[in-house]
């Protein structure tokens, strides 16, 4: 995981420290369709579609294109975070800051903002036990709520929804001292889409930009 980042954009001490858990916890496996690595977060959630996986340099190119590897060096994606290949992951702004991003999939998720400029802050996200962290709809909602909000009301045999990632809870509240939120929308106050017309967020902004040159 560490290996994948780019060489200037490493990833923060918590997220080398969650690489390491995971790994402790035997929660690191191979695909056995495409060889690639990946981690689930937590042994209880074996349905959901949030998996931890080495940085894949080419996401970053469908998004700057491959004329512009200064923005590549940029934008580090580890978290994928729905089904439809939506992920999170670093991105590193014109002044240097680094901050937690979300890149919708376009083809499911339009989702296109930043997360927060704390992964400790990230984690505590990961940690709610969303099945999917994709669909901004779901993020005002619980996990169990974001669920049930996503059948029909006449859907029959509905599975029983999320279970609490308790350990992975665990982990992250007592190695930082934080609570787990109920809710995204406790930590990420505001989120915008790839088709909105306009957005004060800085990371929509810098991807337009990049687009745009």
């Amino acid at each position: 995981m560490i290996e994948s980042f780019p060489a200037n954009l490493p990833p923060p001490e918590p997220f080398i420290r969650l690489f390491q858990w995971l790994e402790a916890n035997s929660l690191a496996e191979k695909s056995p369709y495409d060889g690639q690595w990946y981690a689930k977060l937590d042994p209880a959630i074996d349905r959901a579609c949030i998996l931890v996986t080495p940085v894949e340099p080419g996401f970053a190119e469908a998004w700057c294109g491959e004329a512009k590897p200064e923005a590549q060096d940029r934008l580090a994606a580890f978290v994928r975070t729905g089904g439809d290949g939506s992920y999170a992951g670093l991105w590193k702004d014109d002044d240097g800051n680094v901050s937690i991003v979300h890149q919708g999939s376009g083809s499911g998720s339009t989702l296109l903002c930043k997360l927060t400029d704390n992964p400790i802050d990230f984690l505590r996200i990961l940690a709610i036990g969303y099945e999917e962290l994709c669909w901004q709809d779901a993020y005002g909602l619980a996990p169990q709520e974001a669920f049930q909000n996503g059948w029909d009301d006449d859907e029959v045999n509905i599975p029983l929804g999320p279970i609490q990632p308790v350990r992975f809870q665990r982990w992250v509240s007592e190695s930082y001292g934080v609570s787990i939120p109920r809710t995204a929308s406790e930590i990420v106050k505001s989120t915008s889409g790839i088709d909105d017309a306009a957005s004060a967020d800085p990371f929509w902004n810098w991807i337009r930009k990049i687009q745009s040159q």
